[in-house]
């Protein structure tokens, strides 16, 4: 969505990642895998018990670790499949859904760009 906009709108956006598993996403680890979309992406991470408080804080599901059984076994961690969207005043007013089409939220962020969050 972000290679969609001018790069003037770009750059006034700011993309956070907060990693649900910080004992294997550690600050590293985030930053190689964020590099690969965008190296001004910034990658965060605490305790767990800090992920679940701004888990809740946000209203994102916990996310939890999904174990399998059987040869090579591993687990994968289960996480919210959407994007909040915070505007100037530090609220999320938006929130993209998994199934947005990049163009769609390019359109989106654009607007927000344009208008801001009007409250009614």
């Amino acid at each position: 969505a972000l290679q969609r906009l001018p790069k003037k709108q770009r750059h006034q956006i700011n993309v956070d990642f907060i990693t649900t598993h910080p004992d294997r996403d550690t600050p590293s680890v985030i930053r190689v895998w964020l590099n690969h979309f965008d190296t001004s992406f910034i990658g965060l991470t605490g305790t767990i018990e800090q992920i679940r408080q701004t888990e809740a804080a946000t209203g994102i599901p916990l996310s939890f670790a999904e174990h399998t059984s059987g040869p090579g076994a591993s687990y994968a961690v289960v996480h919210a499949g959407y994007i909040l969207v915070y505007t100037q005043d530090n609220l999320a007013h938006v929130e993209f859904p998994a199934e947005i089409s990049p163009s769609q939220e390019a359109q989106d962020l654009r607007t927000l760009l344009r208008h801001g969050w009007q409250h009614t």
